[in-house]
């Protein structure tokens, strides 16, 4: 193995980099109940794109082989033909979480639903139909108490004082949080696949800093985000009178994105901010 390479053959700081990226999005993902294989499954049908859309790029023949698709994204040519005849992401099959199963088989087993065709309520062991059976049926290995937490977590399942287990969702509850990181990922994202993609012989000029700002209550804190979303107004309209308003008489182009995010206000625990003072 090269040494200068990491050990998939990428150079180390692009493997540092990826890794990062890629652990940033699972925590988004974990915490909204998205689960592995629904992440492979996407991931194999936007290598497939990315292939196709590359070799089109290329100015290669009209019809790119399944196998040249193959070659470039490391997948089998069955899976390739299989994710090009779905045309897209969603008419491919969706890969349930286990939660998602546990719920599925609680909907749909007879053993586990009442006599209005409803899920019954379950205690948590026992004889007959509980929770526990119905894990041991369709979570695979995961026990049955972690996934109880697993599912209380995602907001499927309510437990009462009774110890007695109600399905309240067949899925995930998917905060509000997540979508909006998502959308906000996606431009950024988005901008930078186009520059490399068209400017493969150019560095790229790119530079994100992270700021925390402090403040001594939550108006003030809200305030200052108002603020902010003014100031990237004004900062667009500035970079946008660097270039010129006519698109058909210029002979060159660069994209620009601008991304400014502030997540929600969260209290300092009081000892924390004694802590900070002290150290002044």
């Amino acid at each position: 193995m090269d040494a200068a390479r990491g050990p998939k053959g990428f150079p180390p700081n692009i493997e540092r980099s990826l890794s990062q990226i890629l652990e940033s999005l699972a925590h988004i993902l974990v915490q909204s109940g998205i689960s592995f294989p629904s992440l492979t499954r996407m991931a194999r049908v936007a290598f497939v794109s990315a292939a196709r859309d590359s070799k089109q790029d290329a100015g290669r023949a009209p019809k790119i082989s399944i196998a040249s698709i193959a070659a470039s994204t490391g997948l089998t040519r069955p899976e390739v033909s299989r994710i090009l005849r779905s045309g897209c992401v969603s008419t491919t099959a969706h890969s349930m979480s286990r939660a998602e199963q546990v719920a599925g088989g609680w909907i749909t087993d007879k053993q586990y639903i009442g006599t209005r065709k409803s899920p019954r309520p379950l205690r948590f062991e026992g004889k007959g139909a509980t929770f526990s059976s119905l894990v041991r049926a369709y979570s695979g290995d995961i026990p049955a108490r972690a996934m109880l937490l697993e599912m209380k977590r995602l907001q499927m399942v309510h437990q009462d004082e009774t110890d007695t287990i109600r399905l309240v969702r067949k899925a995930g509850k998917i905060p509000p949080t997540t979508a909006s990181a998502l959308r906000a990922i996606y431009p950024w994202v988005s901008v930078l696949s186009e520059s490399v993609k068209h400017v493969s012989r150019h560095s790229l000029t790119s530079k994100t800093d992270h700021l925390s700002l402090n403040f001594d209550s939550v108006p003030q804190a809200l305030g200052a985000v108002r603020i902010l979303s003014e100031r990237r107004e004004a900062f667009l309209e500035s970079i946008a009178q660097l270039g010129t308003y006519a698109p058909r008489g210029s002979t060159c182009k660069v994209d620009v994105t601008v991304a400014v995010a502030a997540a929600t206000p969260y209290l300092v625990s009081l000892s924390a901010r004694t802590q900070r003072r002290a150290k002044k």
